[in-house]
């Protein structure tokens, strides 16, 4: 993060691992306060490693895969390092506080975007799961790890103290590089 014309970063860490229910839309993975002042970017970065995740998966989806003759269950398992990021730029932090809310957002076709249904219907079961992982149905994997890098988009809002009116906004320009 830079505050100001005179390009001073200011940089907050924490390393996890961190359980995080992706359907939970009131999960909060960490907040800090921020001095008074008009900062030229705010940006937030979540990363997800093989590291800090041990036996666990780094990203992990679960659900259910329909086709014409039935269903049946499906998992995403990522043991790979992700990352997501979100940032917003011009932000005045006056006195009175504001809070920023920044939400990463993925969207199942995107992330499945590419994958031929007939790849999923002669996909390989493990106890009649659909696993997509490193070691099972690696093509599909490498195609959903590459949308999982490319295609979520960013999304803040920001909210001053004593105002009743959140300000939104879309980063569409982001695809998941490190910059």
């Amino acid at each position: 993060m830079t505050t100001g014309e005179d390009s001073i970063s200011i940089e907050y860490k924490w390393h996890g691992p961190e359980l995080a229910d992706l359907l939970n839309n009131q999960i909060t993975l960490g907040n800090f306060v921020l001095q008074p002042g008009t900062y030229d970017e705010i940006e937030l970065k979540v990363t997800g490693t093989r590291e800090d995740a041990g036996d666990l998966p780094v990203f992990y989806l679960e659900g259910t895969y329909k086709n014409n003759s039935g269903s049946r269950p499906i998992v995403v398992w990522v043991s790979d390092d992700v990352y997501f990021k979100t940032e917003k730029e011009n932000v005045g932090v006056t006195d009175e506080g504001i809070n920023i809310t920044s939400v990463i957002q993925l969207y199942l076709d995107q992330l499945m975007a590419n994958v031929d249904p007939a790849d999923l219907d002669n996909a390989d079961l493990s106890d009649g799961v659909i696993v997509i992982s490193a070691d099972s149905n690696t093509q599909i994997y490498q195609i959903v790890m590459s949308n999982l890098a490319h295609d979520h988009r960013s999304h803040y809002k920001h909210k001053h103290q004593n105002d009743d009116h959140e300000h939104e906004g879309y980063d569409n320009d982001h695809h998941g590089d490190d910059d």
